[in-house]
């Protein structure tokens, strides 16, 4: 699940900066909490042996379970706070229920995947 976290992050960068070359800023920054996820996964996969080892009260698997859950409540609240600067309350109201979503979503199967290794 590297590479498809990596092209989510790619991805979601590329919207940003054609959202502010475009002048729409306020669209801009309500994305960018939806990369926290997948940062988390890479992050997480590498630091949790490093955490268990420095701590030594859980295995790596329940750190990355930890980091994983953090990650996801800080997207899902960055997401609903950025989102307010979205003028449309339609527009917004889909920002959320997607963004929320998807991060929801992704963190499950990113869990379920490691977890099943």
């Amino acid at each position: 699940m590297t590479f498809e976290c990596w092209s989510i992050i790619i991805i979601v960068c590329a919207i940003c900066v054609i959202e502010v070359r475009t002048g729409r800023n306020n669209y801009a920054l309500p994305v960018i909490p939806i990369v926290i996820v997948p940062a988390t996964h890479l992050l997480g996969m590498a630091f949790s042996t490093r955490l268990s080892r420095l701590v030594g009260v859980l295995r790596p698997m329940q750190w990355y379970l930890i980091l994983m859950v953090v990650a996801l409540a800080l997207a899902c609240g960055l997401i609903a706070l950025l989102s307010q600067a979205i003028l449309s309350k339609r527009t917004r109201n889909a920002h959320l229920i997607l963004g929320i979503g998807f991060s929801v979503i992704l963190a499950l199967i990113l869990i379920l995947d490691t977890v099943s290794l």
